[in-house]
Parts: C-alpha cells; structure tokens; sequence
C-alpha cells in the first residue's frame, strides 16, 4: 500500500470485486460500522499518543532480506514513522493497515521528505464536546471556542471574507485546545506554511495569529485571526496544525 492507495481507501468510494462502495455515510460510519468493528477486533487500529492533535507521517521502506534465491515478500512494501510535528525522533512506527483500519482517521497531500513519502494525520477527538457560537459582523464571522465542561474560552477566530469552517472543524479544533486553561497573551510561533497543506499561510500580528487561504474550487480567499485564550506554546501550535490539515485534507 502506498498513499495514493490510502487516500482512495479513506473515501469510502472504492469497489472490490462485485461489491459496490460503501452505501452507509461515507467514512464518518466507520466507527459504528459492525464490519469494521470486528476487522478492528481481529488486526487492531493506529495506537494514537494521548494529547497529541496531529502525526507526521513518513514511509520505511523494508529491507530485502539479503540472498534470497526468490522475490521477497518484504519487495515494495514499507512501514510507516509516526512523530509529532516539531520532532526529530518517531514517537511509534505502525503499519499503513492500522491506519487504514482506524475510524475518524484524516490524512494530507503527500510530499516527498529525504526520498521518502510523508504525510501529515488528524482524527476526530471522540470528546470533541465543546461549544461553537457565531455571530456575524458586517462582512466578518466571528467563532468563539469554549469548553462545555468548564465554560471557559478557548479562542475567537473571526474570518473575513469567505469562511471556511464547519462546525466539525470549530468543535475538534476546540477539542484539541481544551487540554489548556490559564489565559495567555504571547503569539505562538508558526511556520510560513506546511508541507502536504495547500493554500495556507500562518502570520502574527501582534498578539494575533492569522491564517490566510487563498482562492480555491470550493472557497473563495478569506483571512482568519486567531486571538488565544490558551496559554502559547507548542502545544497550541499544533491544534492550529491540526486544524489546517482537517480544513485541507484530503478524505472528510
């Protein structure tokens, strides 16, 4: 398997044999699907490390087994390197079946990283019970982020010009943020742009983060800024992380 061959997988579109696409509502009925809940039980998801939003991924290729006579089986195939998004070092290796098997599981354009394939991944929080309340201001929309458990704000983004969010995105955004709690007035640092994150570009201005989107088939370009009720850091630097790859990504 490779990315492409996942990507596809991830949509819910592909056929095998005489089997049509899944007739259910595309991947987002995984979770609940019998089918894969007793393949889950059989070969096992992707084990995802706790608090953290978003994983690098990028592909090992196996190494053929030296003097075999026939084609190893260990040809072509690879695993795949998982670290967190500033890390040097991987934090687990899985294979592409566990994250293929792993529900709510969202992937980014592909880029090559030292020859090597490499992709980002997002899931959707199973706790992402957090509220999202717009209000619109003239030609702006305005999102505030808050806890439900704790009431407290998380952030206020507010878009001008098109906005490109839905409610999914706010609330698992919010979810990632969630894990903070004392306010805090430092901007976070933030690439120019991402690999595998098309039309995106971060800034600060100020205290402010902003993210801006270019023009696209589905969007028009708008400018998002991001004001922080969290404390900065690198932890709130990956929600946003996150957050770009859900808004860019390619199987929703």
């Amino acid at each position: 398997m490779n990315h492409a061959a996942l990507a596809e997988a991830l949509t819910g579109r592909q056929r095998w044999g005489s089997y049509e696409s899944c007739s259910e509502d595309g991947p987002t009925a995984c979770r609940t699907c019998p089918v894969q809940q007793r393949r889950l039980a059989r070969l096992g998801d992707l084990p995802w490390p706790p608090d953290v939003p978003v994983l690098l991924a990028r592909t090992t290729p196996r190494t053929p087994t030296p003097g075999m006579l026939f084609a190893d089986p260990a040809h072509g195939r690879s695993t795949v390197e998982l670290f967190g998004w500033r890390d040097s070092r991987p934090i687990a290796t899985t294979g592409w079946e566990e994250i293929l098997n792993s529900p709510s599981m969202h992937i980014s354009w592909r880029w090559i990283h030292a020859g090597r394939e490499a992709f980002w991944i997002v899931r959707d929080r199973p706790t992402a019970d957090v509220v999202s309340v717009d209000e619109q201001h003239g030609a702006a929309t305005r999102h505030e982020l808050r806890s439900r458990h704790s009431s407290s704000r998380l952030a206020v983004m507010t878009c001008h010009g098109a906005c490109a969010h839905n409610t999914g995105h706010l609330e698992q955004f919010a979810a990632d943020l969630a894990v903070h709690a004392a306010p805090s007035t430092e901007p976070d640092e933030f690439p120019e742009s991402l690999p595998g994150v098309p039309l995106l570009r971060f800034s600060n201005e100020g205290t402010r983060t902003v993210l801006n989107r270019e023009r696209s088939r589905d969007y028009p370009a708008s400018t998002v800024h991001i004001t922080w009720d969290v404390p900065g850091g690198d932890s709130a630097a990956a929600a946003l992380v996150a957050h770009a790859v859900r808004l860019t990504c390619l199987c929703i």
